[in-house]
């Protein structure tokens, strides 16, 4: 079977590793039929990825991977943007308000540690920001790279450590909520139409682990609000004991369908160099329904 990779993410992430042209050329050589770049909250790999799998006759689709808040459920979930125009001022403006999240996160953090009695010198992980994240022209302050920053300098003695200290910072500073950053669903699904696009819901058996009937009532509501599809061919819900349902509720929804790796080549990965990246087989019914980009732009699944 063919594979793809509509799941993976560079340095335009706060959590990943590589740039654009690096995961594209990796797709090119494992023999990637269709990829996408899909970072959190971001667009800035695009006109590079773009250009770079033009240059190696790689097929490539516009990607973004954007947190929004569902209102009927109270919860924040991830979804996956396709096939949409990278320079849409509204798209653009609503990527750029929900990163801030993370600069802002990152200093509520600090005044946390400050609390706790474990005060953050924040000029270090500031500097480091440019190798951390080379190829990122303007990488900004997160908790991801202060992690990472504080283990490898020995400055905490592994990540255990770290998240007890998150934990105690959190509880005397709390978070700004996401909901101030994060927009809710019915308004993204509309912002994401209107750039040309279409949203498919993120590894939904992240959401509902070992219960794979409120995956599909999950999907089926948000199918309903306007959401094109899911992404089906993940490797946590390959992992799930009921991924069989929810392939045949796949099969029986008139939707769109994605497969990805969900790449991030961080720190800690137990798998460095991620060898499903590239690699995602699916049926022939699931390419059916991949999204695509056809005459004009237009999300296609033709």
């Amino acid at each position: 079977m063919a594979s793809y990779d509509l799941h993976s993410h560079t340095v335009f992430s706060p959590d990943a590793r590589k740039t654009p042209e690096e995961l594209v050329a990796l797709a090119a050589a494992r023999g990637c039929r269709l990829l996408s770049i899909t970072d959190h909250n971001h667009l800035g790999s695009q006109p590079r990825a773009c250009a770079a799998a033009e240059r190696l006759g790689l097929p490539y689709l516009t990607g973004v991977e954007l947190d929004l808040h569902d209102p009927e459920s109270g919860r924040f979930y991830h979804f996956l943007v396709y096939g949409f125009n990278p320079q849409d001022a509204g798209l653009t403006a609503l990527a750029d308000r929900q990163r801030g999240a993370y600069a802002q996160w990152f200093g509520e953090i600090v005044e946390g540690f400050a609390l706790a009695g474990e005060p953050l010198d924040v000029a270090p992980v500031e500097a480091g920001l440019a190798t951390r994240y080379a190829g990122n022209p303007a990488p900004a302050l997160n908790q991801w790279w202060a992690e990472e920053y504080l283990v490898r300098s020995g400055k905490l003695a592994g990540r255990q450590a770290f998240a007890s200290l998150l934990k105690r910072a959190r509880a005397l500073r709390p978070l700004t909520p996401a909901g101030a950053f994060f927009a809710g669903v019915e308004e993204a699904f509309r912002t994401v139409h209107a750039a040309g696009g279409v949203v498919l819901l993120a590894h939904v058996g992240r959401y509902f682990p070992g219960a794979v009937e409120p995956q599909i009532a999950l999907i089926r509501s948000l199918l309903a609000r306007g959401m094109d599809g899911f992404e089906l061919y993940h490797p946590s819900n390959l992992a799930e004991p009921g991924f069989e349902e929810l392939e045949a509720a796949a099969q029986a929804l008139d939707c769109l369908l994605s497969a990805g790796s969900d790449t991030h080549h961080t720190l800690w990965s137990d798998e460095p160099d991620q060898p499903r990246f590239g690699r995602m087989t699916v049926p022939e019914w699931v390419r059916e329904r991949l999204p695509r980009s056809g005459a004009g732009g237009a999300p296609s699944t033709n």
